[in-house]
């Protein structure tokens, strides 16, 4: 995770956590964390952690020690995915494929995969727009088009489905600079265009499984593979 000062936390599957900084890496004493999935940071720059116990918190301009989402739901819960909104709240995915949303450290919404038209989450992203994916372990990733609040149940979601052909279960979403909607999966790599039609990118790497995506600042694609 890259966050606004250019840092990159790195979260490991021990409990330790890492920040690359000036070219040198410190290890944050503050954070124990046992099998880190995912970082984030919020609109007043605490970092969250999702881990095998829920979601830890370390507020770094504070200089207080970490301390952990006080919700029953998430306790002791294996958390796998976090995106920062475009205003600092904060989105998860547990590993059961349920989904919340946090806001100042607090769980506001909660919905269970139940709500998610037989699809299971696995991963959330926000886009340059605002707008939330999730990625599920079928064929298709949902767009949340609804406005969440506290006041929003499962029966007020709008959800919609966009199809992603032959891809299935997948790893992570990323939006590259032109724009588009970059899904890795199990079995291969595809995108979205702007009009949301679904594109698998063919070729004898792209078969393989694709963990995760980004692009650099020369526009060149990185790719991460579980295949040897």
């Amino acid at each position: 995770f890259e966050d606004p000062r250019q840092r990159r936390w790195i979260g490991t599957a021990d409990e330790s956590l890492y920040c690359y900084e000036n070219g040198l890496i410190r290890k944050k004493e503050e954070i124990t964390a046992t099998n880190q999935k995912a970082i984030a940071e919020d609109r007043e720059g605490r970092i969250y952690v999702a881990s095998a116990n829920g979601v830890a918190v370390y507020n770094e301009k504070a200089r207080t020690l970490q301390r952990w989402i006080d919700d029953p739901r998430l306790q002791h819960h294996m958390v796998v995915s976090l995106a920062a909104e475009d205003i600092g709240r904060i989105w998860g995915v547990t590993y059961d494929g349920d989904v919340f949303l946090l806001d100042d450290q607090r769980v506001i919404a909660y919905f269970d995969k139940r709500y998610f038209n037989g699809y299971y989450p696995n991963h959330v992203f926000c886009d340059k727009d605002g707008i939330i994916y999730l990625a599920t372990t079928g064929n298709a990733i949902l767009r949340l088009d609804t406005y969440v609040n506290q006041y929003t149940d499962g029966e007020d979601l709008r959800i919609r489905t966009f199809a992603t052909g032959e891809l299935e279960d997948h790893r992570g979403l990323c939006q590259d600079q032109a724009g588009r909607l970059l899904v890795c999966a199990r079995n291969g790599l595809g995108y979205f265009d702007r009009d949301m039609v679904f594109h698998k990118v063919e070729g004898g790497l792209f078969e393989a499984s694709v963990e995760q995506i980004v692009q650099d600042n020369y526009g060149g694609y990185w790719l991460a593979s579980s295949n040897s």
